[in-house]
């Protein structure tokens, strides 16, 4: 982000850095959720049995908070680690 507010002096001005310091804070935020989210859904297949780290890995490396709330639904859904895995 930062790289756009440089590229872009003249549009954002003086306010340059409290810019940057904004867009740092929502994507903070961002990241945050979505970290929650996918500690949500393992905490729901661990019901289930030892998630392996493989999936755990899947789970915590999607960026797309759309993916993680189908994922979240699915988790409080399915009887499985393995139906969840078949579905998702």
């Amino acid at each position: 982000m930062d790289m756009i507010v440089r590229a872009n002096r003249k549009q954002f001005g003086l306010e340059n850095k409290s810019m940057c310091k904004a867009l740092e804070e929502i994507m903070e935020d961002r990241i945050i959720a979505r970290e929650k989210r996918a500690e949500a859904i393992i905490e729901l297949l661990e019901d289930y049995g030892e998630i392996s780290g493989e999936l755990q890995e899947k789970i915590y490396g999607e960026t797309d908070m759309g993916v993680l709330k189908t994922w979240h639904k699915l988790a409080a859904k399915v009887d499985s680690i393995e139906e969840f895995k078949q579905v998702m």
